[in-house]
């Protein structure tokens, strides 16, 4: 059982100084928030905060140059990506950006998202999903053809074991788990089994399913991450921070990857939380109280290389949080 008064010295006092890597990477990710606010006024204020994520996870500075590349290689195959339009370019220009050969990148995850276009549903996140197993080969050796025909099998046992539950509707997001190494019958079970832990929770019914995702994309025991995931779900309850939507409540799926104890990086959360609220364009202003949460939990995630190890989580975090920034 988790001691609540860890919590109550966390937010009330704040006895102790935000550890100095996490005070780097905070004051570079507002940095870089703050360059794309100033370089691409035309972005939606809920995608800057994302991609401004996804260069201090890699301790790097923006660079918007780049990033309006990558925007046009993107453009110039926007027929390709039938379902991205406009705002959705944003994210995957940011992601491509961080590549150290764009263009090759980018001709590499076309040809991937055209083996998925072949299984799956075109979605507006399936070119996400490609970006994801393009990176994601670039770690560890990928057949591309074999671990999507895996998905493609994977996806219609659960299509049959969740008939007429939201699971069953997200089509593509078997390429994930396919990564994890876990045979099929275990990633069935494990989703079944972080469903009925999960189903309770306070959130909107169509974040459940990603987060049973997440957790069951990892590689270790799930039981494990569901545990570490209903223990942070109840320090935030405790303390009323509520992550309701679906990129919100994925974020819990980083604390299961991670290789802190709950308590430490909560602690870390709140702290980032705090920092951020003092920063301008992260007060009630501009975001929610829950957007500004999400964001403290994914800056609080372990360093780089746990970014590398844990790429799957993080990318399935990231993934859903896009979700909200295009649909909401």
């Amino acid at each position: 059982m988790l001691d609540s008064r860890l919590l109550s010295k966390a937010n009330l006092t704040y006895v102790r100084v935000m550890k100095d890597e996490l005070a780097v990477k905070c004051k570079l990710y507002v940095q870089n928030r703050d360059i794309l606010k100033s370089e691409f006024k035309w972005a939606s204020s809920n995608m800057l905060p994302l991609c401004a994520y996804m260069y201090a996870e890699k301790g790097r500075k923006v660079d918007a140059v780049r990033i309006e590349e990558c925007r046009q290689i993107i453009m110039k195959h926007i027929g390709v990506f039938s379902k991205v339009k406009g705002q959705e370019i944003f994210p995957l220009a940011t992601l491509l950006s961080l590549d150290t050969n764009a263009e090759k990148a980018f001709e590499k995850r076309i040809a991937v998202y055209q083996l998925l276009k072949k299984e799956f549903e075109t979605t507006v996140y399936l070119p996400e999903i490609a970006f994801a197993l393009a990176t994601f080969s670039q770690i560890h050796s990928v057949n591309y053809e074999k671990v999507i025909s895996q998905a493609k099998r994977l996806e219609e046992q659960i299509q049959s074991e969740f008939e007429g539950n939201a699971i069953a509707e997200y089509s593509g997001i078997s390429v994930l788990l396919s990564l994890s190494g876990k045979s099929q019958e275990k990633l069935l079970g494990d989703l079944k089994m972080a469903y009925e832990l999960f189903r309770n929770f306070e959130t909107e019914e169509s974040a459940i399913p990603m987060l049973c995702y997440v957790v069951a994309a990892e590689p270790g025991e799930t039981v494990d991450a569901c545990e570490k995931v209903m223990s942070a779900y109840g320090i935030l309850m405790k303390n009323r921070i509520m992550l309701k939507k679906i990129g919100e409540i994925t974020t819990l799926g980083l604390v299961a990857a991670s290789q802190q104890k709950v308590e430490t990086y909560i602690k870390d959360s709140i702290e980032i939380n705090q920092y951020l609220k003092q920063q301008k364009g992260f007060d009630l202003l501009n975001v929610s109280s829950a957007e500004r949460h999400m964001f403290s939990f994914m800056l609080a995630a372990d360093g780089n290389d746990m970014f590398i190890e844990k790429q799957m989580a993080l990318v399935a975090a990231v993934y859903s949080t896009m979700l909200v920034a295009v649909l909401d």
